[in-house]
């Protein structure tokens, strides 16, 4: 393992998106050295990753892996995500399913945002108190952006 990733690492931000720092006058003083603070998508990437260990057949009743194009699919969408949006994905909440898709469930309290990704497709839905307030059965990826209704979806997500 990379032992730079492993170890604290000392942080100085660019800027401070509220200021300055405690009255100083200095933009980014703030000295971080928590490794989550510089990479808080590290352990979502990981729970993904972890779905290269399975194998045909993986849960007994002939279960697909999810391919290597599934995986790279999956981290691709959660770099499209900005970390606040991430905070809301739990790494108990990443979930390879039998047809060698891989499901992220974002959750907010009472609503949750779920997105299934597959090699060339992905589809996802709102539900809110029970009800569900959006769907899409098929959607192609997009490696570049995401689609309006996606938008919408983690929007809806973060009210």
């Amino acid at each position: 393992m990379n032992a730079a990733i492993t170890q604290p690492i000392s942080m100085k931000p660019l800027f401070s998106v509220f200021g300055s720092d405690s009255g100083s006058g200095q933009i980014g003083s703030e000295i971080h050295d928590d490794p989550v603070y510089a990479y808080p998508t590290f352990a979502i990437q990981n729970k993904i990753l972890e779905c290269k260990e399975l194998c045909d057949n993986w849960d007994g009743q002939g279960a697909q892996p999810p391919s290597e194009s599934t995986i790279s699919n999956a981290l691709n969408f959660i770099d499209l995500l900005p970390d606040s949006t991430v905070a809301f994905l739990d790494e108990e909440n990443i979930v390879c399913t039998p047809y060698g898709t891989i499901v992220l469930d974002f959750e907010n309290q009472d609503d949750v945002f779920s997105v299934e990704i597959g090699n060339r497709r992905l589809g996802y839905f709102f539900e809110s108190a029970g009800k569900i307030i959006l769907k899409v059965n098929q959607e192609p990826v997009n490696r570049y952006k995401l689609s309006n209704n996606v938008v919408q979806g983690f929007k809806q997500l973060q009210k």
